[in-house]
């Protein structure tokens, strides 16, 4: 039973941190989103986040069917929002 805890407790540790960077890069994108295109926040529930490159993308596609990218920094520093 240790043994199942203590290893439950290292995978809570190595995958803490990539779920912390996840959201900060959902908060941070889905500001700037909202901010420069013509998502609504019912739009960004179906975005995704994917690792890409040295970094994040946050994709998805608005009620108009148009794409919506955001690239940021694995600090969470939104580098480009793009809508196509």
């Amino acid at each position: 039973m240790k043994q199942l805890l203590t290893v439950a407790f290292a995978c809570l540790i190595l995958v803490g941190p990539v779920l912390a960077d996840e959201s900060l890069i959902r908060a941070n994108c889905s500001a700037e989103i909202l901010k420069s295109t013509d998502a609504t926040r019912n739009d960004l529930k179906s975005f995704r986040i994917i690792k890409h490159g040295g970094g994040y993308e946050m994709s998805g596609q608005t009620e108009t069917n148009r794409t919506v990218t955001c690239q940021a920094d694995p600090d969470g520093h939104v580098n480009s929002v793009i809508q196509r």
